[in-house]
């Protein structure tokens, strides 16, 4: 019968589809007709997933299919203030872009987060990796974070290039 009608059976109160398999990777778009489907027939809310990289994206996703609601994952990597904007463009039809500061100031939160949670060596290792997607659209700046050697660095690295990051 399916994955959805095998959850609905079984009683789940909802179910999240991502519409691109794992063997498909990134090699091309999400399929929202799947979402569609599912949402029209299943008994029970559907969220949906995939290529939601931008609050465009999000709201252009429930308007095709109408899911319940999205799921944000790759998107909100390096970019968790998405969820902010995708709020702000569902309630007003515009939303602030991030400011290079709340870029630089949201970096060195997500350091001290992943210290506490994995020690200075781990937090580094994994903010020389996952730290760049915040500087996407400044290649000196991506590699700076990942020759960052400590949260000295990083903050450093936020003054220069996120300026007012630790201000604001």
């Amino acid at each position: 019968a399916g994955v959805g009608p095998g959850a609905a059976a079984a009683g789940a109160a909802a179910v999240t589809l991502h519409a691109r398999s794992a063997l498909q990777r990134y090699d091309r778009r999400a399929d929202w007709a799947i979402i569609r489907h599912w949402a029209e027939a299943l008994p029970l809310p559907v969220f949906g997933c995939g290529d939601l990289m931008a609050p465009e994206d999000v709201l252009e996703m429930l308007r095709q299919t109408g899911c319940a609601g999205a799921s944000i994952a790759r998107g909100a990597t390096g970019a968790p203030w998405l969820f902010r904007q995708v709020r702000e463009l569902a309630e007003t039809g515009s939303y602030r872009p991030v400011t290079p500061a709340e870029r630089g100031r949201v970096l060195l939160e997500h350091y001290a987060a992943l210290r506490r949670q994995c020690g200075e060596a781990g937090a580094m290792r994994y903010m020389q990796h996952i730290g760049t997607i915040y500087a996407r659209d400044l290649p000196a700046a991506r590699a700076a974070i990942r020759a960052a050697r400590s949260e000295e660095d990083l903050r450093q690295i936020a003054r220069r290039w996120f300026a007012g990051a630790e201000s604001e």
